[in-house]
Formats: structure tokens, C-alpha cells, sequence
């Protein structure tokens, strides 16, 4: 078997984390689409407790990653 290989390049976008951007678009979506669910009120957080790491552990990760 031979390996394909594609052409590619790696982008650096700008990624938001914990903000209070993200965090007043999540109130939004509680008060006019769905008030409870189980990521509410933080979605964050809700990472770091299902995954048993923190929040700085959540933000390594995303940011680390490698996106295809």
C-alpha cells in the first residue's frame, strides 16, 4: 500500500476562548432556545468535568490540536 500524500498547508487562525463574547452568546441561546441542557451554563467546563481535566486543560488541548 502507498501512503497518498496531499497538498496542503497549515493556517493559524484566531480561535476565542472562555470570553465574554462566547459567554453572552451562550446566555442568549439559554434565554431564547434551549434554557437547560447538560453543557449549560458552561460549556467549558462542561468539557473539563466529562473529561476529568480542568479548564486550562480544556484550552491546551483545542489549542494544540492539529485540524484537517
Amino acid at each position: 500500500m502507498t501512503a497518498l500524500k496531499l497538498p496542503s498547508r497549515i493556517l493559524h487562525l484566531p480561535m476565542a476562548f472562555h470570553d465574554r463574547w462566547t459567554r453572552q452568546a451562550i446566555d442568549k441561546y439559554r434565554q431564547s432556545v434551549r434554557p437547560e441542557a447538560a453543557y449549560l451554563p458552561d460549556n467549558v467546563q462542561f468539557l473539563a468535568d466529562t473529561n476529568g481535566i480542568d479548564v486550562e486543560g480544556v484550552r491546551k488541548i483545542l489549542f494544540s490540536a492539529s485540524y484537517m
